[in-house]
């Protein structure tokens, strides 16, 4: 399609001016018209601060040494718990049913380190040690529940 000899029209007049065509506002117009005019009508007047009441500073937590002592302690329940296990399943006489209770024991440890583990910050000295201990202590209990030592 080939689009020639187009004449220029006259640019529309983009000006706003009432018109005697346009009904009266009613409806949300006429309650947006009325409130920027209230609004105008009271510019001099500034808007209402809400006025807070004083907030005390928040303490931030710091991790002190005192507060590694419940991480140590956690992580030697938990060792301990892993050296009675395996004391119990080195010792040959011992049948399933006379390892169960130690292995209860491991699995309780096991749960309360994992629960201080997750909530323990991420660079803590203990980090690393924790999850190695739960990792091992992990594959124990499922080489026992699985029959890998029947």
């Amino acid at each position: 399609m080939k689009i020639g000899n187009v004449a220029p029209g006259t640019p529309m007049d983009r000006s706003i001016s009432p018109s005697k065509n346009n009904p009266t506002p009613t409806g949300f117009d006429q309650v947006f018209n009325e409130t920027l005019q209230r609004h105008d009508g009271v510019k001099g007047k500034p808007a209402a601060v809400l006025q807070l009441p004083a907030v005390m500073p928040c303490g931030l937590k710091t991790i002190d040494s005192a507060d590694a002592v419940p991480g140590v302690q956690v992580m030697e329940n938990f060792i301990d718990a892993l050296e009675g296990y395996q004391q119990q399943l080195g010792d040959s006489s011992n049948c399933l049913r006379d390892i169960a209770p130690s292995l209860e024991r491991l699995e309780k440890a096991h749960r309360h380190l994992a629960h201080f583990a997750s909530e323990a910050p991420v660079d803590s000295p203990l980090g690393n040690i924790m999850n190695e201990g739960l990792v091992t202590a992990t594959m124990e209990i499922q080489r026992f529940h699985s029959g890998v030592y029947c």
